[in-house]
């Protein structure tokens, strides 16, 4: 059965009396205002973060390592300081994005 689309004036349908534009809808629009600000900022935090110190990336390496990760996404971390993810690999910029690549790529030739 498809669902009928709520207008805006129609009372709403959690039953609260008031027209859907004062009651759901208005939430929902919160809702999604404040889920775009949070992502923003987390994208705006994640392209800003900086690069992890020595004490922190060994550990980092290691961590990899025990866990069984790829060893050329090991090589690529070691030699750029980059963890890239396919979720995060448009905040990285592309110099550096290459610079990964070119590292991830360079661990089979060797």
């Amino acid at each position: 059965m498809a669902e009928s689309k709520v207008g805006r004036n129609d009372p709403c349908p959690c039953g609260s009396g008031q027209k859907y534009k004062k009651c759901c809808a208005a939430k929902e629009q919160t809702e999604q205002a404040l889920i775009s600000r949070v992502t923003e900022r987390l994208q705006q935090r994640m392209a800003q973060e900086p690069r992890p110190d020595e004490a922190t990336r060994i550990q980092m390496i290691e961590a990899m390592r025990a866990n069984g990760a790829d060893p050329a996404y090991i090589h690529a971390f070691e030699k750029t300081g980059l963890l890239v993810f396919q979720e995060t690999m448009h905040l990285i910029e592309p110099a550096d994005l290459e610079a990964w690549k070119m590292a991830y790529e360079e661990y089979g030739v060797g």
